[in-house]
């Protein structure tokens, strides 16, 4: 063995090996960044479709239980005799607008929320024919 010039002991990191540590981190913290950065936009797409399928059972079931048709606005449906929804779904950035008559409704959705067809004055409203597509693509954009 060799004996040392000054008579210290190395201990901890260099300079060095504390900056590939702090790089490396870096890079990590970027990747988790980028990899949840949509999930708010998720979560308001997935509130939209569960918000539109919770008004269109809600027309569905008013439909079966008067046997008068279907509600032409939302007051009938959260109606506390014989309306089935206790509120009307929606937020200040992403409004339900629900027309119609007694043998088939619409339902558009509109806001700055909403990022697929459901917005604008070309949009398509939903009724009781929409399938998950045309509720995924009036929500989503997909």
């Amino acid at each position: 063995m060799t004996k040392r010039l000054r008579g210290t002991v190395d201990e901890g990191f260099t300079l060095i090996e504390l900056l590939i540590v702090i790089i490396i981190l870096g890079i990590l913290a970027a990747i988790v960044v980028f990899a949840v950065g949509n999930t708010k936009k998720d979560a308001v797409n997935a509130s939209c479709v569960t918000d539109v399928k919770s008004i269109m059972l809600a027309e569905e079931a008013y439909k079966v239980h008067l046997n008068q048709g279907y509600a032409a606005t939302q007051t009938a449906l959260t109606d506390t005799t014989n309306g089935n929804l206790k509120s009307w779904p929606g937020t200040t950035n992403m409004v339900f607008a629900l027309g119609g008559t007694s043998t088939a409704y619409t339902l558009a959705i509109s806001g700055s929320d909403v990022t697929g067809t459901g917005t604008g004055s070309s949009a398509s409203p939903l009724g009781p024919t929409s399938d998950d597509t045309a509720i995924n693509a009036a929500c989503a954009g997909t």
